[in-house]
């Protein structure tokens, strides 16, 4: 007469099975998150109304069939740079271009400035960039793997 399964071997024998698959699976993993898009080093410069921006960001918005995730990089006294590790990937981006006040808050961050309306202060003295270098933004700039410095030249009205 034959013997019917155990359950419980059938269980032990699941486990058993499912933590083999799960090595195998696990063997393949890697320490390090690949990239699946090129970046590269990117050097440039802003102006408004031809005088350098003191301090701001630049935000490069892949577009289209561009991979990879935005990046910001901050701009100092005009200019801005990345090395190719931390760079934007290659291809079409949308840029947005930010400035800080004298609080250190971006120009678009609506709920600071009614903090600070709020608080009584006032706005810094800088500039304001219009909403097409940030929020609806126009600018767009192609990324290559080697390229001339980018210049982009603003305009506050």
């Amino acid at each position: 007469m034959r013997s019917k399964p155990n359950s419980m071997s059938l269980q032990s024998s699941w486990c058993y099975w499912a933590s083999i698959a799960a090595i195998l699976l696990c063997g393949g993993c890697r320490s390090r998150v690949e990239k699946d898009w090129e970046t590269a080093s990117i050097r440039g410069s802003v102006t408004v109304d031809g005088k350098p921006l003191e301090d701001g960001t630049i935000r490069f918005v892949p577009t289209g069939v561009t991979l990879g995730p935005k990046t910001t990089f901050e701009i100092h006294a005009g200019a801005f740079q990345a090395d190719a590790e931390h760079g934007p990937s290659v291809g079409n981006h949308r840029i947005e271009i930010e400035y800080a006040d004298d609080q250190q808050l971006a120009f678009d961050d609506e709920q600071a400035l009614a903090e600070l309306k709020g608080k009584r202060m006032k706005r810094g003295a800088y500039p304001i960039l219009p909403a097409i270098y940030n929020t609806q933004s126009r600018l767009t700039a192609t990324v290559e793997a080697e390229m001339e410095p980018l210049e982009f030249s603003l305009r506050s009205k």
